[in-house]
């Protein structure tokens, strides 16, 4: 399946989901309640983001980890594992340092900052990629 059919098709995943959220658990029953922004939102990041995104991990783990199952598997099982393991930790620190680069870093002191925020953030993942 091309990228484009994936993008369309985590699109509409993503905006379903947000609607039965809207719908059954938030009980946004009315057309004036239900925000329709917000759908979109997860329409496009699903276009544009995680549909593309999830294609090329899911074809680079299958050239990667290429041994039969139940090895293959289990390779393929722990990469996937590790990946969003240090993409969540991503998470924990990104928003913070660029909190606090825009908020109290000069502006000429910002790609300095991001910089040795990064070094750090790359020894982390060079350290998680060998252990």
């Amino acid at each position: 399946m091309g990228i484009c059919r994936y993008a369309l098709l985590y699109s509409v995943l993503m905006s379903t989901g947000d609607a039965i959220c809207q719908i059954v658990i938030e009980k946004r029953r009315s057309i004036n309640e239900y925000d329709f922004k917000r759908t979109s939102r997860f329409f496009t990041f699903g276009t544009l983001i995680m549909g593309p995104a999830l294609r090329y991990w899911f074809v680079f783990l299958d050239r990667t980890f290429t041994r039969p199952p139940p090895l293959g598997v289990i390779q393929k099982l722990a990469a996937d594992q590790d990946y969003f393991l240090i993409l969540f930790n991503g998470y924990k620190v990104w928003p913070l340092a660029q909190l606090i680069n825009f908020y109290i870093i000069p502006l000429q002191h910002r790609i300095l900052f991001v910089n040795m925020v990064a070094l750090f953030w790359n020894v982390y993942l060079a350290f998680k990629s060998f252990h």
